[in-house]
């Protein structure tokens, strides 16, 4: 059963399956969220052979890039990365296949704050565990339109995401996301 949900960059992902040693903060036996923009985490055999060494049970490949709205002008370019409803579809079923086998979850994007921050937020609330162990674990700041995604297409977490935005609103952003 999922008892703990962390959030980390592409890079200690990297490190720790390039090292085979894992993280602290990953117990048990565990599965991996990859989100990625331009190149998959798991695509050497010697990752996936670490993977499973260091007790990695399963794990999804989703591609998407840090965006939360269409600017005009690149449409169509923006459409092809943004977070939609099939991605989350394959996220809330990946956590229905692995809730009940694997101590963590581990969710993974190039930074570990906005993305993958958005995922295990949800997956925190979807699970109905700590929030309050996961945000001291995590250092996040969760990408709101994938939040909102996943919120709709599973009907849960609707007061929670209106608080995020809220909170989102309020708090000067040196990057706006395109």
């Amino acid at each position: 059963m999922v008892k703990r949900i962390v959030v980390l960059s592409r890079k200690e992902v990297e490190k720790a399956l390039d090292n085979k040693v894992l993280n602290k903060d990953i117990i048990g036996d565990w599965a991996l969220i990859s989100i990625y923009a331009q190149q998959e985490l798991m695509r050497t055999f010697d990752r996936m052979d670490s993977f499973k060494n260091l007790k990695g049970k399963k794990f999804i490949s989703l591609r998407f890039r840090d965006i939360e709205t269409v600017v005009k002008g690149i449409e169509a370019y923006s459409l092809n990365f943004l977070f939609n409803e099939e991605h989350a579809k394959r996220i809330i079923n990946f956590i229905e296949e692995v809730k009940e086998t694997v101590e963590t979850l581990v969710v993974q994007c190039a930074a570990g704050i906005s993305r993958s921050g958005a995922v295990g937020l949800f997956a925190c609330r979807y699970l109905k565990l700590d929030e309050t162990e996961f945000r001291s674990l995590n250092k996040i700041s969760p990408n709101m339109h994938v939040l909102r995604v996943l919120n709709e297409v599973s009907g849960v977490n609707k007061e929670y995401v209106e608080f995020w935005e809220q909170l989102a609103e309020k708090r000067p952003r040196a990057i706006k996301h395109i």
